[in-house]
């Protein structure tokens, strides 16, 4: 259903029609999945993957915010400390980001290059650097699915790492790597099942951590106190 719909999108010009990838080996599959699954290239299952812009970025808020490697967090989009380019620039409408957007690290140090995050904020208002890479999905949940899986500790070990490279104290992971890596591929409806308990999961974990971080600050308190109160005495 992937394929055909890529074909009619191609067909009326809305993507461009990529040249066809290697088959996938038999050796190159990196575990076992559910005979409902298939493996695929992330190039199949994908619309389009576009570097962002080079423009230099400032502090006027006025403009177009753009996010930038530092934006992605722990598998998520972080709206903190942006910077602006000026709406004229000539990567703009093109770069606009839209909502399901899912943003790769191609260039940061070797621990963080190839961490990705989902674009949810409004479509068309703001735009991303050079340093990220854009992949367009035909559906939301199948970009919440890849960025998981992107994110997971299996797909870094047996996808990404293996093809990093390191040069000038900087790690790449090129565009064209990117469209290579194997990805296992549920039906849509399991895919909504898995995104969903990942998220409650996430969700969970987040309320440990916050948790964790209230009884480090009131035990820390608590210290101050009584070391106030012993050096008073």
């Amino acid at each position: 259903k992937i394929k055909a719909e890529k074909e009619k999108l191609a067909a009326e010009k809305k993507i461009k029609r990529e040249k066809p990838l290697p088959p996938i080996k038999a050796e190159e599959i990196p575990f076992a999945i559910p005979e409902s699954w298939v493996w695929c290239r992330l190039s199949d299952v994908a619309d389009n993957f576009e570097y962002g812009t080079s423009e230099k970025a400032d502090l006027n808020s006025q403009n177009v915010a753009v996010l930038r490697m530092n934006n992605i967090q722990e598998g998520k989009i972080d709206f903190g400390n942006l910077k602006y380019v000026k709406p004229t620039i000539d990567d703009l409408p093109q770069l606009y980001l839209k909502t399901g957007d899912l943003l790769f690290n191609r260039t940061n140090s070797y621990e963080l290059v190839g961490k990705a995050g989902v674009f949810k904020g409004e479509s068309d208002q703001m735009t991303f650097a050079s340093y990220l890479i854009r992949v367009q999905f035909q559906n939301i949940t199948l970009s919440d699915f890849a960025n998981y899986y992107i994110n997971s500790t299996p797909c870094r070990q047996t996808q990404i790492e293996p093809d990093i490279i390191q040069q000038n104290g900087q790690a790449n992971f090129n565009g064209t790597k990117l469209k290579n890596i194997l990805i296992p591929l549920p039906p849509l409806a399991e895919q909504t099942k898995i995104v969903a308990k990942l998220e409650t999961l996430m969700q969970y974990c987040d309320e440990l951590e916050a948790n964790i971080r209230r009884g480090s600050a009131h035990a820390e308190t608590l210290l101050q106190v009584a070391l106030k109160e012993a050096l008073a005495g």
